[in-house]
């Protein structure tokens, strides 16, 4: 396989590994959400996730590469979805104070 070749099919194994860890991020947060279940997620992952992504996106920035930091700027929002679930759940906050509107995870 020639480099240029090579290059090509890293950037293709690299679209799905990324559109797998979109959908696997925002699976994880919807299911954190409906189910309020923080037995398997853990802070530091959360934190580790946002840090992650955050530094993709300021390499990114600094190469002016969209991709690079495109893809974790989508990332970003299923992460932090995770994060305020989490903190609400381990506050046991189920529903929101404020306006009312219960989760998915009250009946009625």
């Amino acid at each position: 396989m020639t480099h240029d070749g090579y290059i090509q099919l890293s950037r293709w194994l690299t679209l799905c590994g990324s559109i797998a860890l979109i959908g696997g991020l925002y699976h994880q947060a919807y299911k954190l959400y409906k189910y309020a279940e923080i037995r398997n997620v853990s802070a530091g992952l959360i934190v580790a996730l946002l840090v992650s992504e955050g530094t993709w996106i300021n390499y990114g920035a600094a190469l002016h590469e969209i991709p690079v930091w495109g893809i974790p700027a989508l990332n970003v929002p299923a992460v932090v979805w995770m994060a305020v679930s989490y903190y609400r759940i381990k506050k046991g906050r189920h529903k929101d104070s404020e306006s009312g509107i219960p989760s998915c995870t009250d009946s009625g």
